[in-house]
């Protein structure tokens, strides 16, 4: 029988022999995971190529007939241009159904507001049709989109505008009046700024208490992508990006309105809330910024805002997503290069490059 100083000997053997097994095993590990990563920074592994499901992209900025000659120069914080993913995704835009009675929906719908005078057929699916005060629709019967002139004024009236809520929630009760969606918009910042007004122009105020006119723009929401880092004078992690539209000072969803006692009164709206498909996208591959700026310096870009300088300090360089005023099949990346009074996009995505920098 073996006896319990044997027994202990054997278990302290044992025990001397299994630490020593852990450690051989633990320094092997760490012995591959060491040449693992020197093989990865010596041949790194190529990564996998963007998905682009969707086929061959085509730019989808406006066409600008005559474009500025300046002079650039980077005058960011660093001196530099950012540092940027290779690829980005590229979003389906959800296109509507067909309805064979849309355009007598249509008809009632408008018909609420007024408008019942000469239907006219503006392009395939939009109608235009005039009310009694001068005011004229064009209605997409499918989209339920919409841009009017009501008929009303710009004179002032003895009347203050009611709180920022109050005409948000008055502007939003009046796009569904038409039929139309609300979502993917922001429903809570809508962007507003102030005016009076000498009977045919807008003219800003500082003082909210003298405006009688406001201009209220909602955006759609930000658009989510992968975590990417973006590097500047500082690293942040982008985890979503904004829309850009074609007019510098609004979106495709813009209202002015007038004040008229307890109601706003609407004086002229545009609103094309073209639905984003978030679930369905492909990866592209992204231009690089300094392909980016040398398409810039080329006049291969759309501009927003060409500036009234001949040479152009570029301060800021940023990522987002372009969306068109008419009806988009895709919303896809962009470059939008600021300076003094000056913005411009640039098409983002270009040809895949397997050794791209990669910066997540």
């Amino acid at each position: 029988m073996i006896s319990l100083a044997e027994i202990t000997r054997y278990a302290r053997v044992a025990l001397k022999y299994g630490v020593v097994a852990a450690g051989v095993l633990t320094l092997l590990f760490l012995l591959f995971l060491l040449i693992r990563f020197l093989i990865n920074v010596i041949n790194p592994p190529v990564p996998e190529p963007p998905g682009m499901k969707f086929g061959p992209m085509v730019n989808n900025l406006p066409v600008q007939t005559t474009k500025p000659t300046h002079t650039y120069n980077i005058n960011t914080i660093t001196g530099l241009l950012p540092v940027v993913p290779d690829r980005l995704r590229v979003y389906k835009v959800k296109q509507p159904e067909s309805d064979l009675l849309a355009l007598q929906k249509a008809r009632e719908v408008v018909r609420t507001h007024g408008y019942t005078l000469e239907e006219t057929l503006v392009s395939p699916g939009e109608y235009r049709w005039k009310n009694s005060t001068g005011g004229s629709i064009i209605y997409d019967i499918q989209s339920k989109n919409f841009q009017l002139v009501t008929g009303i004024g710009l004179e002032k009236q003895d009347f203050v505008l009611p709180s920022e809520d109050n005409i948000t929630s008055q502007l939003l009760t009046y796009i569904q009046d038409f039929g139309s969606s609300l979502i993917g918009l922001d429903q809570q910042a809508p962007l507003l700024e102030y005016y009076q007004s000498d009977g045919t122009n807008l003219l800003p105020v500082v003082d909210r208490t003298t405006a009688y006119l406001a201009k209220v723009a909602f955006k759609q929401n930000d658009l989510p992508v992968d975590p990417f880092i973006f590097k500047t004078d500082e690293s942040r992690t982008v985890e979503s990006l904004p829309l850009y539209y074609t007019q510098p000072d609004g979106t495709n969803q813009t209202f002015i309105v007038k004040a008229g006692g307890r109601n706003i009164q609407i004086v002229s709206g545009t609103f094309k809330n073209y639905q984003i498909d978030t679930a369905d996208f492909s990866t592209y591959p992204l231009k690089t910024p300094e392909q980016a700026f040398e398409d810039l310096k080329n006049g291969d870009a759309y501009f927003v805002n060409p500036g009234t300088t001949n040479t152009i300090s570029i301060t800021e360089v940023v990522l987002g997503y372009f969306m068109p005023e008419t009806t988009p099949e895709y919303v896809m990346p962009i470059y939008i290069f600021k300076g003094k009074d000056f913005t411009a996009y640039v098409y983002g995505i270009g040809t895949y490059v397997p050794d791209q920098n990669l910066s997540n």
